[in-house]
């Protein structure tokens, strides 16, 4: 936002009502946009001579009051919402502690000055994307606007051209080499189209390109013309125009058309102004600085310097490593702004470089543009300096009252957190009062059961045990909690544990129930029979909930019995054993008995056979006497013989039965 400044004059009259009248009128006009103010100024004789007004955009006023008053008021109202925040929470101050306040306002608080700096800083670089593509639009238009001016001078020079290489006077004279009649004949043009066109150079040459005369500078001539406008215009038969850079170390545009007389080339006619008149046009029309910096590797230092000495700028040659400045809008360049002087002038891009400085108060965004010849070389760089001294001043205003208005909220929003966190505070307190007071009767309970109370997770690690649990094996919870559930177990029954958690981790909502040797603090082994249920989808548990039954008594009257089961079973086995013995020994008695029955009665039915047969023949009494004892001792044995024998049917179960008639 630019300010004006103006003057004006009125006649000091007695009618004090026409100044009052013109004051009025011109304040209506500003109102709403500017504000005028007006300062008297005194004559020789201390009378009223004239007024001095200066006009101001009235937002920018408003702008820059709301932006020194914020600070103070946003200062007043941050104190004032901590003192209320002060008086709204201390009221109910207690010493109880409080973990939410403690642990949640520091984050909280960092959280949202970190969101409030990331807002900010999102707010910044949107304002640098913005203002860099408004500094890369206004470039570029200046430099559209440069190559449209410069293409219009061009046509206009061409156009100047085309009456002049038409004059047959003008044919006549090159075809002859007659200098001095051209000379007569232009340069009075030539001044006047100087005058008022600002145009710089008027040439004719020879149809070999030889300078014939340098109408601007008559005592110059006869040197070859190898400028490429002048060459081309030779090959090409045409007229040919363009930016040229010259000996001398200025940039010219020139145009040069082809003289035909009936058909025959017979010279060149030249048309060329210094670049200066468009540049401080632009300047003027986009309220810019423009400077023109050519490579020392084109130019010659005593030439370049002369002409610059003649033109009436200033020079300097060593001021830049490898760069003059032909040109500056300002009259002399200022160094803040020769530091992107440096940049590559032969760079594709159109806007090679950019940079912010700060000069003379204000800040300024300095643009290197190449610019190119007639042909297409980039010989040099035009600089473009853009005043943004009022973007930066509005951002900085902005900044500065969103800052302070994002201060007052952030410090309305702490307070309101810090209440809302102390009342939470004290809600919680009397929560876990209440939570104290029932996990004391819940451990009071657990601790006095006869079970040890376990949660296992997923993995099998212990995550609770209850307090109970030193009673019964030694262990403190502590000791336990956070290792493996299956490392007490004894190693004889690990498999058998560890295969029944991976069944029991697979079947959710189920219970089972296994036994297993627990390894005590002491060392020693307690049975213990372990219930679990799978609640590993319940949010409360995630895990297995069982409990650990001690039944090692039992255990020790089951292995009392099965001692007793098994000394029964031995002595049971003994009994068979025996009675098989007895069985064996009675069959091979009777086996025994049978055979020798058997071996017996054939020798005695011999002998009682035999005997009969004896008592048969003649014997005395004496002999029939002793052979009749010996037949009733061998019937006697042979009867016996025969009931040992039924009494060895009857064991082995042979005995066959005769059934007979009898009469009763």
């Amino acid at each position: 936002m630019a300010f004006g400044l103006f003057a004006y004059w009125t006649v000091w009259r007695a009618d004090r009502g026409l100044r009052a009248e013109f004051l009025h009128q011109t304040l209506e006009v500003a109102q709403g946009v500017n504000a005028a103010t007006l300062q008297p100024l005194a004559g020789g004789g201390g009378e009223f001579a004239a007024e001095l007004g200066m006009p101001m955009d009235a937002r920018d006023w408003n702008w820059e009051i709301a932006s020194r008053s914020a600070l103070p008021v946003g200062l007043a109202l941050v104190l004032l919402i901590c003192a209320l925040t002060v008086m709204a929470a201390g009221h109910r101050a207690e010493s109880a502690p409080k973990p939410v306040l403690r642990s949640l306002l520091p984050p909280l608080a960092t959280l949202i000055v970190l969101m409030s700096a990331g807002a900010g800083t999102m707010l910044w670089l949107e304002y640098r994307h913005n203002l860099d593509e408004l500094l890369a639009f206004r470039t570029s238009q200046i430099s559209a606007t440069l190559r449209e001016t410069l293409s219009q001078q061009l046509a206009g020079l061409d156009a100047t051209l085309q009456p002049i290489v038409a004059d047959h006077q003008v044919q006549r004279a090159l075809s002859e080499g007659d200098a001095e009649s051209l000379l007569k004949e232009w340069h009075p043009v030539f001044r006047t189209i100087s005058r008022d066109n600002r145009m710089t150079h008027f040439y004719f040459f020879d149809k070999n390109r030889v300078c014939l005369l340098r109408v601007h500078k008559p005592e110059k001539r006869g040197d070859l013309i190898n400028r490429f406008t002048a060459t081309e215009a030779e090959r090409t038969g045409k007229s040919a125009s363009g930016i040229e850079l010259g000996p001398l170390g200025t940039l010219t545009l020139r145009v040069v058309r082809p003289v035909f007389s009936d058909g025959i080339l017979v010279g060149y006619a030249e048309l060329g102004k210094e670049i200066g008149d468009a540049l401080q046009g632009l300047s003027d029309r986009y309220s810019c600085q423009i400077a023109i910096i050519i490579p020392k590797g084109m130019l010659s230092r005593e030439a370049w310097e002369g002409t610059m000495h003649e033109m009436g700028r200033d020079f300097d040659w060593n001021r830049l490593p490898s760069e003059v400045v032909c040109y500056s809008s300002m009259g002399s360049l200022p160094n803040a702004f020769t530091s992107i002087a440096g940049t590559d002038h032969t760079s594709e891009d159109r806007i090679t470089a950019s940079a912010e400085v700060a000069y003379g108060g204000k800040d300024w965004s300095v643009s290197s543009v190449p610019l190119q010849d007639a042909s297409g070389k980039k010989s040099a760089s035009v600089l473009t300096m853009l005043d943004i001294s009022r973007e930066k001043n509005s951002f900085e205003r902005l900044a500065t009252m969103g800052g302070i208005f994002a201060g007052v909220v952030l410090a309305f929003l702490l307070s309101i957190i810090t209440i809302l966190l102390r009342r939470t505070d004290e809600g919680i307190v009397a929560q876990q009062s209440a939570l104290r007071t029932n996990e004391a009767r819940h451990m009071a309970m657990v601790s006095n059961i006869g079970d040890v109370i376990v949660i296992i997770d997923e993995n099998g690690i212990n995550r609770y045990k209850s307090p109970n649990l030193e009673k019964w094996f030694g262990w403190l919870p502590e000791d336990v909690v956070g290792r493996s559930t299956l490392e007490h177990v004894h190693p004889e029954d690990l498999d058998n544990t560890r295969k029944f958690m991976e069944d029991l981790f697979c079947k959710p909502n189920s219970t089972a129930t296994t036994q297993c040797r627990y390894r005590c603090k002491n060392g020693d082994y307690k049975w213990i029979e372990f219930t679990g249920t799978n609640l590993l989808h319940s949010p409360d548990i995630r895990g297995i909930l069982g409990n650990y039954h001690d039944i090692s008594e039992r255990k020790q009257a089951e292995q009392s019995f099965r001692e007793t089961h098994r000394e029964l079973e031995k002595a049971t086995v003994l009994a068979k054993e025996m009675a098989e013995q007895a069985r064996v020994a009675s069959n091979a008695k009777s086996d025994f008995l049978a055979n020798m029955s058997h071996e017996i009665r054939t020798p005695l039915n011999g002998v009682v056979g035999m005997t009969e047969l004896l008592l048969g023949t003649e014997l005395n009494d004496q002999q029939r006497h002793y052979a009749a004892i010996v037949r009733s001792s061998a019937e006697s044995l042979l009867g016996l013989i025969n009931d040992i024998l039924d009494l060895s049917k009857i064991e082995a179960g042979k005995l066959d039965m005769d059934i007979l008639d009898v009469d009763l």
